[in-house]
């Protein structure tokens, strides 16, 4: 009897009736029907124990650490400068290193730099990334939720631009600003012109040229026209 032409179950009987001592060493070969090994789910590991989780708000700040590192793991702050300091030390008391919140507005600012001041590692998080599942929200359940997954590793910081071009970025974008401003206000000022019948930019470029500025600064000094047009070029007077 050709024993390579049996099913897998009768090899198995033959080998069990024959040779018992080799049934311990048969595998049988893998097939299409056979159902593939289940992978094992690994266990979520603890890696940052001394963590914290700020919910940020426009006047209070809930604040939650772990429960061993505290009696009174959730803590309540304001937001003033002095509030923030209060809450530094008494992160630095419960022996935090790292501190995650949620990017809310601007009221992050300032716990950011004094939190960073202060040596922690602070993490600005996506609000999208913290999001409950089971739709349970309020301030102490945020805080301690953030704290929980800071704590698993399940959180990464945004990109935070360094103090030294803060400065420099808020100047750019003030600056940038202006300009727009002045642009509308020029505007503005040629929607008046049109209204009062001062057709100037139909024979000057700009009205916020050198020309311009010295005629709108006559009329609204009250100038008539013959003592206007003897300030103006010689192409203009007509």
């Amino acid at each position: 009897m050709n024993v390579a032409t049996l099913s897998t179950s009768h090899r198995r009987l033959v080998y069990s009736l024959a040779c018992p001592e080799l049934l311990d060493s048969f595998t049988e070969p893998i097939g299409k029907n056979m159902k593939k090994e289940r992978r094992r789910e690994a266990p979520l590991t603890v890696c940052y124990p001394h963590s914290a989780g700020i919910d940020v708000g426009k006047k209070e700040l809930y604040v939650a650490v772990a429960e061993e590192a505290a009696e009174k793991n959730v803590r309540t702050f304001g937001t003033y400068t002095e509030a923030l300091k209060k809450l530094a030390r008494w992160l630095r008391d419960c022996g935090v290193q790292q501190v995650a919140m949620e990017a809310t507005g601007v009221y992050w600012i300032p716990v950011y730099e004094v939190l960073e001041r202060w040596g922690f590692e602070v993490r600005l998080v996506d609000p999208r990334a913290t999001k409950r599942a089971d739709g349970r929200k309020s301030d102490v359940l945020d805080c301690q939720w953030i704290r929980q997954l800071m704590s698993l590793g399940m959180l990464s910081g945004a990109y935070r631009t360094p103090d030294a071009f803060c400065a420099l970025r808020s100047y750019v974008r003030q600056r940038e600003r202006v300009v727009k401003d002045r642009s509308r206000q020029v505007l503005h000022m040629q929607k008046a012109l049109m209204q009062m019948n001062v057709q100037l930019d139909n024979v000057l470029s700009t009205i916020v040229g050198q020309t311009g500025l010295a005629i709108l600064r006559a009329i609204v000094a009250g100038w008539k026209k013959p003592k206007l047009s003897k300030r103006l070029p010689m192409k203009l007077r007509a």
